[in-house]
Formats: structure tokens, sequence, C-alpha cells
């Protein structure tokens, strides 16, 4: 997927790193809140005003509870 975006965006390969980051950072606070979101897409992902990448959660999301040992 970041090949494709780097290919026909015309994103630099650091903006294309950057908004990778940014998904990671995501999908890593939903995991902490025990949510799962099953649909990782560029047609889920969105840019606010300020340019910072945000993941819908429209559907298709699994909640989960993490157990402490």
């Amino acid at each position: 997927m970041l090949l494709t975006v780097y290919a026909y965006s015309g994103m630099s390969p650091s903006e294309v790193e950057c908004c990778f980051k940014q998904i990671l950072n995501g999908v890593a606070y939903l995991h902490s809140q025990g949510v799962a979101h099953r649909d990782i897409k560029p047609e889920n992902l969105f840019f606010d005003t300020k340019g910072h990448l945000k993941v819908s959660l429209l559907h298709d999301v699994f909640v989960f509870i993490l157990m402490s040992p």
C-alpha cells in the first residue's frame, strides 16, 4: 500500500513515512482502548484540517478487553 501511495500520490518518501507512522500510532491507540479495526484501507483514512491522518471507525471494528496478568 505504501509503495502505491508513493508512486501515485505525488507525496515524498518522508511524507509517506510520516503518514505510515500516524497510522501505526492510531492503530496502537485503538488497541490500547480495546478496539481492533478490521478494515484498514485508504478509504478509511482521512486528514483533518491540520494535516493529521485519522483512522475512521465507521464499521467493521471488534471490541476486545485486555487482561492484566
